[in-house]
């Protein structure tokens, strides 16, 4: 049964504007909710319940700068960062606007670091004792035959900081030393940093929708299993062709495997300090015990297709609209201004 919120209406003593922020993304290893016409998308949904909503499509600081002069009320982030067009430096809009004291959607950028670095976020978890796969980091010849690797094969070998699949193909599961030396030179050629090569986990797979706990309702915890279609070896892989081609199918989960997917999800969201929604990867051992692969704190929005709307649709019955508009009334009740109803 979904929750309703009370009919708020904003007044223009109430609450001031709403700028959405998103870049030109194409080629970016984090493309955050998505295409520029899926974040325009974003924006009509929440001009349809409040009139001063601007999209903004920035390239520069100075763009940045001048939305901060507008002194909006919220600022929704789109996207982790921008490359600005002058320096080619990231500009990680968290970190931005908490410098100029604008309000903005989502976790701020020491969170962000856990979505953006793989190693860190497992570490981090694992040392609040939330279990992870072992891992190690590797660079082209930097072990020199499999007696020396700390962990025995298979072994899935990924990059450290992409998203959407970017990097994970048919050759990311490897059982022999040259597989797994060719599969850490093509990530390190392709992404520019060391390999993640972690144990690999044989059990079932899940994604998990977060909205976070707001004023007037509890977090919604939103698990799907993700079943990805066996490749030529048996192995079955969400690399990012299987992904764009919607190969996997998304079910929903029932009973007390539900419970223990999403108490678990829960607690690592927590623990990362995530804010307002976010997405949390699980993978099961051979003995069933749930593992963190990752989280996704700016994640896809893609309408029909992204895992995120997908999960809330599938596990809570909530439209894309609905989605939208929960996420960012999470952001709006932080501040304690009206929700968009």
């Amino acid at each position: 049964m979904k929750t309703r919120r009370r009919n708020l209406q904003p007044s223009a003593t109430q609450f001031g504007g709403i700028e959405v922020v998103t870049t030109v993304n194409t080629g970016m290893r984090e493309s955050g909710f998505g295409t520029v016409d899926t974040c325009r998308g974003i924006a009509d949904i929440l001009g349809d319940k409040h009139s001063a909503v601007r999209f903004n499509l920035v390239a520069s600081k100075s763009d940045l700068r001048n939305i901060v002069d507008r002194r909006p009320d919220l600022v929704i982030l789109c996207v982790k960062y921008i490359i600005d067009d002058l320096s080619g430096e990231p500009i990680w809009l968290s970190d931005f606007f908490d410098r100029n004291d604008v309000f903005h959607s989502g976790s701020d950028i020491k969170t962000l670091d856990f979505d953006s670095n793989k190693s860190v976020a497992k570490t981090f978890l694992r040392n609040k004792g939330i279990a992870t796969a072992d891992f190690f980091l590797a660079r082209p010849e930097q072990y020199s035959a499999e007696r020396g690797l700390p962990l025995a094969f298979p072994l899935f070998v990924k990059p450290l900081d992409a998203a959407n699949g970017n990097g994970i193909d048919d050759s990311s599961i490897v059982h022999d030393f040259p597989s797994l030396e060719a599969k850490i030179r093509s990530v390190v050629q392709s992404f520019g940093r060391v390999a993640l090569v972690e144990r690999v986990l044989t059990g079932r797979e899940f994604t998990v929708a977060i909205l976070a706990k707001g004023a007037h309702q509890p977090p919604r915890v939103m698990p799907v299993e993700i079943i990805a279609q066996p490749n030529q070896h048996g192995d079955r892989i969400l690399g990012a062709r299987a992904k764009a081609e919607n190969q996997e199918v998304l079910q929903v989960v029932h009973g007390d495997l539900r419970t223990l997917v999403a108490e678990f999800a829960l607690r690592s969201f927590i623990a990362l300090g995530a804010r307002d929604y976010g997405r949390i990867d699980i993978k099961m051992d051979s003995r069933g015990m749930p593992h963190f692969l990752e989280a996704n704190l700016v994640p896809g929005m893609t309408r029909d297709s992204s895992y995120y709307p997908e999960a809330c649709r599938i596990d809570a019955d909530l439209s894309y609209g609905e989605v939208v508009l929960e996420m960012f009334n999470l952001a709006m009740e932080r501040k304690a201004v009206p929700a968009l109803v």
